[in-house]
């Protein structure tokens, strides 16, 4: 993994510890893992800021901190980069060698994000998160649908490959949509 990548989330565990003071479980902030992309990270495939964002009450909650995530730039993706869909299934079926990942033009990618769920899987270690909320629609991220691999964008039940890898790790996944109204 990209040494860089596990020194800024370590970086960002520290720092959402309230300054280094003492505390006590009952007072300690709730770690959630976020898809970079709804924190307002231009981590997108595209390079943009994302249309669904973590809404701006949780910035001021101190009893939540959000650590930004993104599986697709730990799995070495750059961005921008072409979009992606799974053909044949899910990320279940991904992880399970039943579906593929590839891009609009046909290249298949489904490696190159199957070998970074080790790489993942210890940086959402590190961290130790309370909760992950992740970005809908992805093809990595997502908990809540995915699109069907005819980049069409319609889409159908599943999990991203690694939203899917997580859960089956026992982690608490929620999507972004889901998430922001718990906030009122």
């Amino acid at each position: 993994m990209n040494t860089e990548y596990i020194n800024f989330l370590i970086f960002f565990k520290n720092i959402s510890k309230n300054g280094g003071e003492k505390m006590t479980n009952s007072t300690m902030p709730k770690i959630i893992l976020a898809s970079a992309c709804v924190l307002g990270m231009r981590s997108a495939y595209n390079g943009k800021v994302s249309k669904r964002l973590l809404n701006k009450q949780w910035q001021t909650n101190k009893n939540y901190r959000f650590i930004p995530f993104c599986p697709e730039q730990i799995a070495g993706f750059s961005t921008p980069r072409p979009p992606v869909e799974i053909i044949g299934g899910d990320g279940s079926d991904v992880l399970s060698g039943k579906a593929s990942i590839i891009t609009k033009i046909g290249n298949d990618v489904t490696q190159q994000f199957t070998d970074a769920m080790d790489d993942i899987f210890l940086a959402v270690q590190w961290v130790k998160p309370d909760m992950i909320v992740l970005q809908q629609r992805s093809p990595s991220c997502s908990c809540a649908g995915i699109y069907d691999g005819t980049f069409t964008h319609r889409l159908i039940p599943g999990d991203g490959v690694v939203a899917a890898y997580l859960r089956h790790k026992g982690y608490h996944l929620v999507d972004i949509m889901t998430f922001n109204p718990l906030c009122y």
